[in-house]
């Protein structure tokens, strides 16, 4: 996977997470809806792995934001 896909899946997921109410979105659904925003199947493993790590780092960022959660990780529900 190319740098340039990189940076555009990672550009979509961040904009779905920051637009949706985290207390009912899945890693599933997060990856479909960047999959159909994108026009690109991001089922396949690399794709899947990518989009863990993307959405991982973004609720990471949000914990040491706010404070909350130290030393705890919190994650969307996989699929």
């Amino acid at each position: 996977m190319g740098s340039k896909i990189q940076e555009r899946i990672e550009k979509i997921v961040r904009k779905i997470l920051e637009e949706l109410d985290m207390e009912k979105m899945t890693e599933h659904k997060i990856r479909k809806q960047a999959s159909a925003e994108l026009d690109l199947d991001l089922s396949d493993p690399p794709f899947k792995a990518f989009v863990r790590y993307v959405v991982e780092s973004f609720l990471e960022q949000q914990q040491r934001g706010t404070g909350i959660g130290t030393g705890t990780r919190t994650r969307t529900r996989r699929s």
